[in-house]
């Protein structure tokens, strides 16, 4: 409850006489209204209601007029005319109400000395406790009026007794948020009485502080209270409804879901429920009890279920008192899903592939998230690329989670794109002017799409791009040619792959004379490379004879190009005839017989001379027959002994180069 009034005193020294609204004791006599002066005081002495009071000015206790039965807050001459209103007001309710009356910026009565000072203040009095509270907001000094004197205190209508404030009883003084109580002292002798009734029959049901009833229908009781102290008693009245039938019932729930995986706020609002009731809510999850959770209903009636995790709620009832609400339940809160995915793309190299991820992963709510990569080879980390070093199929792993949930995706990553060169022919060995066939058994990849070039070169100057040619070998010379194949794919990354072929001639014919001493015959052959099969006038199968006899020496010399017939021509002669040679000489330098000189007796051509010593070291070599040998080796005499010569040399005729071939031994002495 709350009671307001504004008051404006027009005349110097008027007391107005107002009700309280409740009882209120002062020095021991309870009063229900009181008097509100002119001069800052609350009064008790009604001899002056409603009409002046006379200005009477002294220290505290004291029978004046102005200062008897009252309480002071402060006492001081004060100008109403001049500025200033008071205000009352009643606030709360029994039995604990306040009475309350302001002054507010009220003037002085200066004669005009002290136009600019004032006062706001107040006096609170408490219902029950009689307790007396003054408050200054603020005060100003005048000392050119009365000495600037004022009192702050209370006095009983007797003006026997007073409890002034120690040095502001009737004295200079200045405040500013200034508050002082003054409390009733001495035994209060409290008791309190309780008396029950049912207010259907306004029957007395019970006299104690709390009370067991069992109503059978909706019934309201009212609880009567007095309180007695030692100078006043009071009354209060409450009322208490029980409700028989219909009990607590949840209607419907409404599920409020996790904001994100993990995370427990999550939400169960139960409705139907009485608007601000205090309810005990008692829940399993995922079929083990929960710690109830006490809760104040709406105004909606509707109980908030807050801070739950995700799970199965069920046997979910609400408790008020010893009423139980109907069960509900299951009920379910599930995790938004936290879900890991990510894409890839390879960039190939030669020397180690880069594999780029993107992250797809989704956290619904989630304000902070990690992900690691388990890559496949060995290594971990953040990075979303990675070199791998070697070519092959790799399980990344990528690990998402938002720090309450974790989910996992894998996917594998091919970085195989092998490349090797190589190829297979027909036959490594063929004719002149024939063909080859090529097969290109290359092991590539497209994982791009781009499909590898082949450049070859086949050692005779010829080239092709093709996957897997077919070359001819036209008016190619016999021999060994080097075919090269380099592959190149998408990256570009290149490989490389050789082979030998050979080239082959049909055996060549040479028709030839040979011509050998007798002591120094020598072996006869044609075509000794490329032939598989000889068959010699002689019925020898091999390439090479001794001839035994002068004549016509026919050979048939067949290889897989073809067969050629050929002849060699021996004559085999007596060779002594066309050279001499000394078996001794004596390089000493004495002019005689120094040097060794092979003399010919017949025209030569083609001549050549080599001799050794007794280990096989060759100590001199000649192809002028009228040089001659001064016995030195490297400017270095030789030993005595014995030294061996071949000599090979041509008749002067039209026959095979060293077709004469004669040996022997020389004896240096010195």
């Amino acid at each position: 409850m709350e009671e307001r009034h504004t008051w404006r005193l027009a005349m110097m020294y008027m007391a107005l006489c107002l009700p309280c609204h409740f009882h209120s004791v002062f020095f021991g006599t309870k009063y229900t209204q009181c008097l509100i002066g002119s001069n800052g005081e609350l009064g008790f002495d009604f001899t002056y209601a409603n009409g002046p009071i006379t200005w009477t000015y002294g220290a505290i206790p004291s029978a004046q007029s102005g200062e008897i039965g009252s309480i002071m807050y402060p006492y001081m001459d004060i100008y109403f005319p001049d500025g200033g209103t008071i205000y009352t007001a009643t606030y709360g309710s029994a039995p604990c109400r306040v009475f309350v009356v302001s002054g507010d910026s009220c003037s002085y009565f200066d004669g005009g000395l002290c136009p600019t000072q004032y006062i706001t203040s107040q006096v609170v009095l408490h219902e029950s406790t009689n307790q007396i509270d003054v408050n200054i907001k603020h005060k100003d000094v005048c000392t050119a009026w009365n000495s600037g004197n004022s009192t702050l205190g209370i006095e009983n209508v007797a003006g026997t007794i007073a409890y002034p404030v120690p040095g502001k009883n009737a004295t200079d003084w200045s405040a500013d948020s200034l508050s002082y109580s003054f409390i009733p002292a001495g035994n209060s002798n409290n008791s309190i009485t309780y008396a029950w009734y049912d207010t259907a029959t306004n029957t007395l049901i019970g006299t104690t502080d709390s009370l067991i009833v069992c109503p059978l229908v909706t019934t309201t009781y009212r609880l009567h209270i007095t309180s007695f102290t030692s100078c006043d008693s009071f009354t209060a009245d409450n009322y208490v409804t029980i409700q028989v039938g219909g009990g607590i019932d949840i209607s419907s729930e409404t599920l409020v879901q996790p904001t994100t995986c993990g995370a427990c706020n999550g939400e169960i609002i139960l409705h139907g429920l009485t608007p601000f009731e205090v309810d005990t809510v008692f829940f399993k999850k995922n079929t083990i009890s929960q710690t109830p959770m006490v809760l104040t209903s709406a105004a909606d009636g509707t109980l908030h279920m807050t801070g739950l995790c995700s799970g199965t709620y069920s046997d979910i009832v609400a408790k008020h008192g010893v009423c139980v609400s109907n069960t509900v339940g299951p009920l379910t809160l599930n995790n938004p899903p936290i879900t890991a995915s990510f894409l890839f793309s390879i960039g190939y190299s030669c020397d180690g592939d880069t594999a780029y991820f993107t992250n797809t992963s989704t956290s619904p709510g989630a304000t902070t998230v990690n992900s690691t990569w388990t890559y496949g080879d060995g290594n971990t980390g953040t990075a979303t690329s990675h070199v791998f070093q070697t070519q092959g199929d790799f399980d990344v792993l990528l690990t998402f989670s938002n720090g309450f949930c974790t989910d996992t995706v894998s996917h594998l990553v091919n970085t195989l794109h092998p490349l090797h060169a190589s190829f297979s022919v027909n036959s490594d060995t063929i004719c002149r002017d024939g063909s080859i066939s090529f097969t290109n058994t290359s092991i590539t990849s497209q994982p791009t799409g781009i499909p590898p070039t082949y450049y070859w070169t086949f050692g005779d100057g010829g080239s092709s791009e093709a996957m897997s040619p077919v070359y001819n070998y036209n008016n190619t010379d016999s021999g060994q040619y080097l075919v090269l194949l380099n592959v190149t794919d998408f990256v570009p990354c290149s490989d490389m792959a050789t082979k030998i072929i050979d080239i082959l001639w049909q055996p060549y014919q040479y028709n030839y004379t040979a011509i050998f001493c007798s002591d120094g015959v020598q072996q006869i052959s044609v075509n000794v490379d490329n032939v598989m099969n000889y068959k010699w006038s002689t019925g020898d199968s091999v390439c090479c004879i001794v001839p035994t006899k002068t004549g016509i020496y026919t050979v048939s010399e067949t290889n897989q190009c073809g067969t050629t017939n050929d002849e060699v021509n021996v004559r085999i002669d007596s060779c002594a005839k066309c050279l001499f040679v000394p078996n001794a000489f004596t390089p000493n330098n004495d002019g005689v017989n120094d040097i060794l000189h092979v003399r010919p007796l017949c025209p030569i051509r083609n001549y050549s001379i080599k001799i050794f010593n007794r280990y096989g070291q060759m100590v001199y070599a000649s192809n002028y027959v009228n040089e001659g040998w001064d016995g030195t080796f490297n400017g270095v005499a030789v030993d005595i002994g014995t030294y061996f010569y071949t000599i090979e040399y041509t008749p002067d005729v039209p026959v095979g180069a060293f077709d004469y071939f004669a040996k022997g031994d020389v004896t240096v002495v010195r």
